[in-house]
């Protein structure tokens, strides 16, 4: 791709953004809810062929993305919903046969052994939305199991991330209006700690607050890391923000001055997202 290509890709990101900002909506607010494809909550792997489809048409019964066996629930000390449903996912499993002759006997390999064969055959069995099972808290297992997380304080009035001390201060849950705007705040620090170099590194250093641009660069991550994680808790978002005017005109004149910024920050927030929950790419 040329430099002049990149450049209307990036302008083109741009405007659809900016046209999103001036109808007063912040674009990644609104188009995350979800959680994405169908994955399994041990695994976090999506489901895949028929099983994305089999999944995919119970989408406007759930807001979670996740899907756990009975056997998984239960190792987590979770529990059903009275009336639950449950979905089916297939998978393909083999078995060996000997393979027969003309006359009914088992071939006889050179080697003096009986020839085998594999056969594959359908097998099915039962999986439950998230949204179904009561006693397994998506978003505290996230902020759990984050790989190498910040020292966390449960404190104060005020969240932040200290990137000098590497902790996250976050007040109480009762000093939130609603648990959704409690967890996209501790979200939000979170991917602010990806920052340092022993996790992602964003080299912003300790004083990134102090520039116009990295700041803003910086809380753009952090902002759509933040509902990257409610969506995959399959958390509602809709009225977490107040789009005042001084906002969105912050927002917007920030994006205009950089064409590159939205889709930068969009690539940085997955990565932040996808190292707090431990997902790993190959290659």
């Amino acid at each position: 791709m040329s430099a002049k290509e990149k450049f209307s890709v990036y302008g083109m990101v741009t405007e659809r953004i900016l046209a999103e900002l001036d109808k007063g909506t912040v674009p990644w607010q609104k188009n995350w809810i979800g959680g994405g494809l169908p994955k399994n909550f041990i695994s976090k792997k999506p489901y895949r062929g028929i099983n994305l489809m089999l999944l995919s048409c119970a989408v406007d019964e759930f807001n979670s993305p996740y899907w756990m066996t009975f056997k998984q629930i239960k190792d987590k000390k979770g529990h059903l919903k009275k009336g639950s449903k449950s979905w089916p996912v297939v998978f393909w499993n083999f078995t060996e046969h000997n393979v027969k002759n003309q006359n009914g006997f088992p071939e006889i390999t050179d080697s003096g052994e009986e020839k085998m064969k594999k056969v594959a055959f359908l097998k099915y069995y039962n999986v439950f939305n998230m949204d179904c099972v009561e006693g397994i808290e998506i978003p505290e297992m996230i902020i759990e199991n984050m790989p190498n997380k910040p020292e966390i304080f449960i404190q104060g009035g005020q969240p932040f991330y200290s990137p000098i001390k590497d902790n996250v201060v976050i007040p109480d849950k009762s000093k939130f209006r609603t648990i959704e705007s409690y967890y996209k705040s501790f979200f939000h620090e979170l991917v602010h700690s990806t920052s340092h170099e022993k996790r992602v590194g964003r080299a912003v250093g300790t004083m990134y607050y102090d520039d116009k641009h990295t700041y803003c660069t910086e809380e753009m991550i952090a902002e759509m890391g933040a509902v990257m994680l409610l969506a995959e808790c399959g958390l509602f978002v809709d009225e977490l923000v107040e789009n005042s005017a001084a906002y969105i005109d912050g927002w917007r004149k920030n994006i205009s001055e950089d064409p590159k910024l939205v889709v930068q920050a969009a690539s940085k927030a997955q990565k932040a997202v996808d190292y707090i929950l431990g997902i790993k790419f190959v290659g």
